[in-house]
C-alpha cells in the first residue's frame, strides 16, 4: 500500500551542503589545473616577464648594431680607395653578416651602372631586375657554382674561415683625379701566403657624395 504525502509532510530540501561540495571541488579542480600556488605562480609570472624583457632589450641591442655595421661598410663616402677595396672583399666572404645576404647588397650598392649591367649578364637576370631579385640571383648562383671553374668570382663569396684569405696591395693606387682610380689588389692563402688571385680594381666616384664605387674588376687567377 502506497502512503501518500502532502505538500506540507515533504521535508525540505537544503542544498547548502551540495552547492559547498560542488564550490570546494570546483577549487580542488582550479588548484590541480593550475599545479602551482597563487604566490609560485606570481614568482615564476614575475621571472618569466624579467627574462622576456632581457630577450627584448638583447634583440634590440643587435639590431642596433647591426645597424651600426651597416652604416660603416661601403659605399662609404669616408672609405679611402683601399678600405673601399677591403670592406668589399669582407663583405663577399661573409654575405651574411650581420643579416642575411648583406654581402650582397653590399656588392650592388657598390656598383657603377656598367659593373652591375654585368652583374646582371653574368647570373642571367634581367637588367630591369630590382635589388631584391638580384640579390635572390646573386645567393643562388653563389649556391650552385661555388666552387666553379668558369666562376673565379666564387673564391671571393661565402668563405667559412674566419681568416679567409689576406688582402694585399703591391703598389700604390692610381686617382686619376677626375673621380676615376685604379687600384691592384691580391689576395693570398693566410697559412701558404700564396697568391690566389690578382685583381685591377677600376673605381668611380658617386656623384651624390664621393664614396667609390666598383666599375670593373679584371681577374687573374693564379691557382
Amino acid at each position: 500500500m502506497f502512503t501518500s504525502l502532502t505538500l506540507k509532510e515533504i521535508p525540505e530540501f537544503d542544498e547548502t551542503p551540495y552547492v559547498s561540495g560542488l564550490t570546494n571541488t570546483s577549487r580542488s579542480i582550479d588548484s590541480n589545473i593550475q599545479g602551482i600556488p597563487p604566490k609560485k605562480r606570481y614568482e615564476q609570472s614575475s621571472s618569466f616577464d624579467l627574462e622576456f624583457n632581457e630577450l627584448q632589450n638583447r634583440i634590440q641591442m643587435l639590431k642596433i648594431e647591426a645597424i651600426e655595421q651597416q652604416v660603416r661598410l661601403p659605399p662609404n663616402a669616408d672609405l679611402d680607395a683601399e678600405s673601399f677595396v677591403k670592406a668589399a672583399l669582407l663583405a663577399l666572404a661573409k654575405p651574411d653578416d650581420p643579416l642575411p645576404d648583406a654581402g650582397y647588397r653590399v656588392l650592388l650598392r657598390s656598383s657603377s651602372k656598367r659593373w652591375r649591367e654585368f652583374l646582371c649578364n653574368s647570373i642571367g637576370a634581367p637588367q630591369s631586375s630590382t635589388e631584391n631579385d638580384m640579390v635572390r640571383h646573386l645567393s643562388e648562383s653563389s649556391a650552385h657554382t661555388h666552387p666553379h671553374p668558369q666562376n673565379p668570382y666564387s673564391v671571393l663569396v661565402g668563405v667559412e674561415s674566419d681568416e679567409p684569405y689576406n688582402v694585399g696591395f703591391p703598389s700604390s693606387s692610381i686617382d686619376f683625379k677626375d673621380g676615376s682610380c685604379w687600384l691592384e689588389c691580391q689576395i693570398t692563402n693566410p697559412i701558404t701566403t700564396q697568391i690566389i688571385a690578382s685583381m685591377m680594381w677600376y673605381l668611380e666616384r658617386r656623384v651624390s657624395d664621393g664614396a667609390w664605387l666598383i666599375d670593373w674588376i679584371d681577374w687573374n687567377d693564379h691557382c
